[in-house]
């Protein structure tokens, strides 16, 4: 009621005038909404239409070059570049079918070519995105005609020297098992030598396909591949694909961090730390960098410094909490502070078991990391006292345990630990 009275200064209150006028409100919205959306170039192409419903041949002829010249500037050569290839290459053919000339206008194989380029990268793109969500929600998408498209792009290398196919197609083939590694470097040297083909938002999934086709060869032990993943981020850096709204992702800075130390890049991820940290949410930023920088600390041996900084930082994500636990748990064990440890891995037992907020699965292979992860603490801590037949039994149970426990977290992280134990004894 006080809000109409404002908007509507003397008028008396009625619901059926304040509807009328909420309705005309959402109209004008819409038409807003629809005039932010457009750009120049799709109002030429709707201005060139609108002359052609209006015969208006001479100054169709007079905007058609400068239109054309428009196109020419759009940045990317994606779906869209060639849609509107084809929508103003199809305008162009109308008009010249008006003319009722008999010679030959290139504007009619334009078009074909055009809608043709449209059709297979979008038709790839869609596939793509349909086996993916295939394999990680069991779905049954089904990607009509991509038999057909695949063998046309296989015996034509027309379709292949456009860039825009030729990156999706590989995207394709990456999520197909007889992927090799020269497919993937070939993958890789397309998205380097065309930059420019995809907008950066779409640019940036494409490069999450690389991502995920390395980081499955490394789940599938070739740890080789997470050199091939860092250069990937490393790429996307250099080319401001992490930033597009000015925000870096904080799992994005979670994994470059914690690859770049399993790989031993220290300097390289000291440099990175200090740079984008300003990029981090200001929500989160302290904690993400006090995290990350512990983390530097952890992987250097520098384990004083890594325990005071897990101590400034106030967990608000819950996997976030989880991880620095178990850095805690690592150090300790490092450190032998077998009552820390034995303390503090007992209460994040009892957390994780209590804990409702993460996955369950997630839940399990933490708790299943912490029982493996006591027992190799228990041999640490008892081996000068063990006969070597005692002692082998107990890591060769553990080994075991290892080979069978499902799902287990950081199991790279206990093999070592457990490598360790087997030189030092």
């Amino acid at each position: 009621m006080a809000v109409f009275k404002k908007s509507f200064r003397g008028r008396g209150y009625s619901g059926n005038y304040l509807r009328k006028q909420c309705n005309a409100l959402y109209v004008a919205l819409q038409d807003w909404l629809v005039q932010q959306q457009a750009n120049r170039q799709w109002e030429e192409l709707l201005f060139l239409r609108q002359l052609q419903e209006r015969k208006s041949d001479h100054d169709f002829q007079l905007f058609l070059n400068p239109a054309k010249e428009s196109l020419e500037q759009y940045p990317y050569r994606d779906a869209e570049y060639f849609e509107r290839t084809y929508l103003l290459a199809q305008e162009q053919d109308r008009f010249f079918g008006r003319q009722q000339e008999r010679r030959y206008d290139p504007a009619l194989q334009r078009q074909s070519d055009a809608l043709d380029h449209y059709f297979i990268i979008q038709k790839l793109r869609l596939a793509c995105e349909m086996l993916n969500r295939n394999r990680i929600i069991q779905a049954d998408y089904a990607p009509h005609l991509l038999p057909e498209i695949l063998k046309v792009i296989k015996q034509e290398t027309r379709f292949r020297e456009v860039p825009a196919i030729a990156i999706y197609w590989q995207v394709w083939r990456s999520l197909q098992a007889d992927f090799s590694m020269e497919d993937y470097q070939e993958f890789v040297d397309l998205l380097l030598v065309h930059p420019s083909t995809f907008p950066p938002e779409e640019m940036r999934e494409i490069y999450r396909y690389a991502q995920n086709y390395c980081i499955r060869q490394i789940n599938g032990g070739q740890r080789d591949f997470s050199q091939h993943l860092l250069k990937l981020y490393q790429h996307q850096l250099d080319r401001g694909l992490f930033l597009l709204d000015g925000i870096f992702p904080a799992n994005d800075f979670k994994n470059i961090i914690t690859l770049g130390l399993q790989l031993e890049a220290f300097p390289w991820i000291r440099e990175f730390l200090e740079d984008y940290r300003q990029y981090l949410s200001p929500v989160q930023a302290d904690n993400i960098y006090n995290y990350s920088l512990a983390q530097f600390y952890y992987t250097t041996k520098t384990y004083d410094k890594a325990v005071d900084l897990l101590r400034e930082v106030q967990f608000t994500d819950r996997y976030y909490d989880i991880n620095g636990s178990i850095m805690l748990l690592k150090i300790y064990l490092a450190q032998k502070d077998y009552f820390s440890f034995h303390y503090f891995l007992d209460a994040c037992k009892i957390r994780m078991q209590r804990n409702r907020e993460v996955a369950a699965d997630y839940r399990k292979s933490i708790i299943n990391f912490l029982k493996i992860c006591k027992r190799i603490a228990d041999l640490q801590e008892r081996s000068p006292y063990l006969s070597t037949a005692q002692y082998q039994r107990r890591h060769q149970k553990i080994e075991q345990q290892m080979t069978t426990v499902r799902p287990l977290f950081d199991q790279w992280w206990l093999q070592q630990e457990l490598g360790k134990l087997a030189q030092g004894n």
